[in-house]
């Protein structure tokens, strides 16, 4: 698009007003004469603007479509005011639209708007013209422009149609059709064209034609091709079976809209050839076992029947590491339409990679120039056989809770076995041991299991697995041997982890212990039986302890549980229980007991029993028995008396006390055991003497005190009374006891021929009846005499062993030093040691001498009497050793002389010899 600008030059430039006039102009147009105010200035104005031309390009081909542009005036304000410029206008095919203003540094988009006198303003026009299409006509469209304060000057747009037009074109080089047995070959090509026109075309037609056998079409054609650009259209060719061989001309028709025609002609190359090709592109032998070889048919076929062909094979060809493969019975001549089947074999090496894709091409070639050669492909996979893979496995925990000997014990145990190879591995058998332990103490049952696993995959295998409570603790290995009956993979051995736990229970036969109502003084005893209850570990620091009950002491433990329970073992724990005055007759009472140990769960024992009532009766026969005693008789009548008063008061219910009840009781009771101690105090002293007699004095006190205890404890005012008369009944025939027993004593002590031992053993025996009497101060005297005689005594036995001890080890010494044992006879054989010899045999007659004095001097007249009889025997003994070193002097003697004889004898016989040599005598 051009733009011409105009130079307004004026030197005054006033103010115009009317309203402007649009004259269409053509070439050599004249303006229409102003009038009034304007005709001064229009011949300025015309002198000094020139118009802004739009260009506008119309396409001929395109009817109805439009091209804009910009035309513009530009004027010099003659006055200040307001102008309104014309909205829009038209000429022809071109329409001005009012767009905007600029001048005097504004610009705005409305066409009213004030200008300044003498300022330079443009106004802009948007030009838009629409296609006439053939009817259009090239030029120049101007409106003029005239309105007041100096605004005036044409509009005007330059028209062109511009028009399309075909340039050159291509269809490329001839495209070959082949035909190889088909009915039909169908081929495509791509025709290009080109648009060297000014305008865009309208693409109208494109038409294609050939010869007979030939089907043509076309498809892609573009409606519209832009000025300068190249378009395709693409023309199908489809060729009948029957159509000659050779080249064979094809045509296209492009026309566009306007009538403009473009023809295009091109080539197709019809080919007949002959193919031989395998009926399977591809022939897959499969899977080939390792180390062997397999064979598949194949079949080739002279596709097209067009003419017999000699055939050639190739060898098959491929890279592939320990395989091979081979071809036969597929070359030679093949008619036309034939087919001929011959064989494809793959041998696997023994070490090929295990699935291992084998691949090879065979190539078929014809003695056809324009065939082109076929090929297929042999496929080959690599098996391996069934063999065993990496199985996995999960242990169990075992924990024995149940008695050794008497239980076994079930886990499930899993395992997971694997067939890496690629045909079916088949189960024979599974089995289970240990290294740990014997084999008669584990076995095993398959819940889950498959005769079979297939190639490639996997199986679990669930078993129970009971273990033999024989099975020692800690952390096993457990063999599951899987036995194949294939070949290839043979057995097996899946180890598995076995964690094995010996449980501790500590039992007891009851945790119930009903001694059931037990008359208050009675004794009884219930035992539990405490063990280790499994048998596979040891109770450490077991130990029996009372959490809560009675603290009077009534239930005791009589035989507590041991320190360690062996396994298995089992311990006899006593309660031994006594209820005294204190407890509440008929009230039941309860003590909880815990057994524990190390790393069990202990064991509570629960102890209940009930006081009971003292059954009178008895005691009531035993008191009367006594009526008739005058010593004892008195007193047993109070004591009856008592229990009687106690019995009533029962059945009245005239007891405040509840204790009374056992006290009385208890004292009636203890009662008569004084009575008969006492009784047996004076049949043992007449029948066994006082010292027989004491033991007896001490049951009867002990009784006494008893009763007076239970006595003094009775709330009843009553009965209290009768006890106390009772008491001091019997008090006075034991206290004529107790002084006939201290009288017996005293006379004792007195006697000049009390030994240490005797004399130790009365002041004890009366320091005991002094505590009868009650005097404390007398019996701590007593039995400080007492100690100190027992020190005395224990002295003279301690020194008169260690005395008999000396002798003793001197005599061994002697014996081994000094003495020699001639048939089993120690003698003294050395004269040298006679010496030393009565020394040490007076020591040992010194030490046996002193052991006798002071075990007579202890008062054990017997042992100083055995020791005194050891001393005459060891002396004589030493005495005959003694002697008979006399004897062996003298035959010392003897025997000396005898070798002098002897030498004497030889050395006369020497001389005589040795005379006779030196003079030859023994030659004759």
């Amino acid at each position: 698009m051009r733009r011409t600008a105009g130079l307004a030059v004026g030197l005054v430039v006033l103010l115009l007003a009317g309203a402007a006039v649009a004259v269409p102009t053509t070439a050599g147009h004249v303006a229409p004469a102003p009038t009034g105010d304007d005709a001064g200035m229009a011949s300025t104005a015309a002198a000094t603007m020139a118009p802004q031309t739009a260009q506008l390009d119309l396409q001929r081909a395109f009817p109805g479509e439009s091209d804009s542009d910009t035309a513009s005036i530009e004027f010099t304000a003659s006055s200040n005011g307001s102008v309104t410029a014309p909205q829009e206008r038209t000429q022809g095919e071109v329409t001005f639209e009012f767009d905007r203003w600029s001048g005097d540094g504004d610009a705005g988009s409305t066409n009213t708007f004030t200008v300044t006198q003498g300022e330079t303003y443009e106004v802009e026009y948007e030009a838009t013209g629409t296609s006439q299409g053939e009817s259009g006509t090239d030029g120049t469209r101007s409106v003029y422009i005239s309105r007041g304060r100096g605004m005036t000057g044409y509009l005007e747009a330059d028209v062109t149609y511009v028009e399309p037009r075909f340039g050159s074109t291509d269809a490329g080089s001839p495209p070959e059709v082949r035909f190889e047995g088909a009915d039909e070959q169908t081929t495509s090509v791509t025709v290009e064209f080109e648009n060297t026109g000014a305008g865009d075309m309208d693409l109208v037609r494109a038409e294609a034609s050939a010869g007979t056998d030939f089907t043509v079409s076309t498809r892609g054609a573009p409606d519209r091709v832009d000025a300068g650009e190249t378009e395709s259209v693409v023309v199908d060719v489809t060729v009948d079976e029957a159509a000659r061989e050779g080249l064979h001309d094809v045509q296209l028709t492009l026309e566009d809209s306007l009538g403009n025609v473009e023809t295009v002609r091109f080539d197709v190359d019809v080919v007949k050839a002959t193919s031989v090709e395998s009926d399977e592109p591809v022939v897959d032998v499969g899977n080939v076992l390792v180390g062997t070889s397999e064979t598949v048919p194949v079949t080739i076929a002279e596709q097209t029947g067009y003419a017999a062909v000699d055939v050639s094979v190739s060898d098959p060809s491929g890279v592939n590491r320990n395989a091979s493969a081979s071809v036969s019975g597929l070359a030679g001549s093949l008619g036309a339409g034939d087919s001929r089947t011959g064989s494809a074999t793959v041998s696997i090496d023994a070490d090929a990679v295990q699935h291992a894709e084998k691949s090879w091409t065979v190539q078929l070639a014809t003695d056809d120039p324009d065939a082109e050669p076929e090929s297929f492909r042999i496929d080959a996979r690599v098996i391996y056989p069934a063999m065993f893979g990496e199985p996995t496995g999960s242990g169990a925990s075992y924990t024995f809770d149940e008695p050794r000997g008497e239980s076994t014990f079930t886990r499930e145990v899993r395992t997971t076995i694997e067939n890496t190879g690629d045909l079916p591995l088949a189960i024979e058998d599974v089995s289970v041991d240990s290294p740990d332990f014997d084999d008669r103490y584990v076995s095993a049952e398959l819940t889950r299991a498959s005769d079979t696993i297939p190639g490639q995959d996997s199986r679990e295998y669930v078993l129970d697995v009971t273990l033999d409570s024989e099975v020692p603790a800690g952390e096993h290995t457990l063999n599951l041997r899987f036995t194949s009956s294939n070949a290839s993979a043979g057995t097996q051995t899946v180890e598995v982890p076995l964690s094995v736990a010996h449980e501790t229970e500590l039992g007891v036969d009851t945790d119930a212990v009903e001694f059931g109502q037990l008359e208050i003084t009675r004794t009884d005893t219930r035992t539990v039986t405490v063990s280790e209850a499994l048998g596979y570990n040891a109770i450490e620091d077991l130990e029996l302890e009372r959490l809560d009950g009675p603290e009077e002491g009534w239930l005791t433990v009589q035989r507590d549980v041991p320190e360690q329970l062996a396994a298995g073992s089992e311990s006899e724990t006593v309660f031994s229980l006594q209820f005294d005055t204190d407890a509440e007759v008929l009230t039941p009472y309860e003590w909880t007991y815990r057994v524990n140990g190390d790393d069990v769960e202990p064991r509570t024992i629960t102890v209940t029993a009930e006081p009971g009532i003292i059954e009178g009766e008895a005691t009531h026969e035993r008191l009367q028995s006594y009526e008739d005693d005058s010593e004892l008789g008195t007193s047993a009548g109070s004591m009856d008396e008592l229990l009687t008063r106690l019995e009533e008061k029962i059945e009245e219910g005239d007891l405040d006390s509840g204790q009374d009840i056992s006290r009385g009781f208890t004292a009636a009771q203890t009662f008569v055991e004084f009575l008969n101690a006492t009784e047996r105090v004076q049949a043992v002293r007449e029948s066994e003497g006082n010292e027989a007699a004491q033991e007896e004095l001490v049951r009867a006190a002990s009784a006494y005190n008893t009763v007076a205890l239970y006595v003094s404890e009775i709330e009843d005012p009553e009965l209290r009374e009768l006890g106390q008369q009772a008491l001091d009944e019997g008090n006075a025939v034991l206290n004529d006891e107790i002084a006939t027993q201290r009288s017996y004593y005293e006379d004792r002590l007195a006697s000049e021929e009390t030994s240490l031992l005797e004399e130790a053993m009365i002041q004890r025996s009366l320091a005991r009846i002094a505590v009868l009497e009650g005097e404390e101060e007398r019996a701590t005297r007593l039995q400080a005499d007492a100690d100190a005689a027992f020190e005395a005594y224990s002295a003279n036995v301690s020194r008169g062993q260690a005395s008999l001890q000396e002798a003793r080890s001197a005599r061994e010494n002697l014996s081994g030093s000094m003495l020699t044992s001639v048939g089993g006879t120690p003698l003294l054989l050395n004269p040298a040691n006679l010496g030393p010899f009565d020394g040490r045999r007076a020591h040992i007659a010194a030490q046996y001498d002193e052991a006798i004095g002071h075990f007579e001097a202890a008062g054990e007249q017997e042992t100083a009497d055995s020791i005194r009889e050891e001393r005459n025997q060891r002396l004589s003994a030493l005495s005959t050793a003694r002697t008979a070193m006399f004897v062996v002097t003298g035959g010392y003697v003897l025997a000396f002389v005898a070798l002098l004889v002897h030498l004497a004898r030889g050395t006369l016989a020497y001389v005589s010899d040795a005379n006779e040599a030196v003079s030859g005598e023994f030659l004759v």
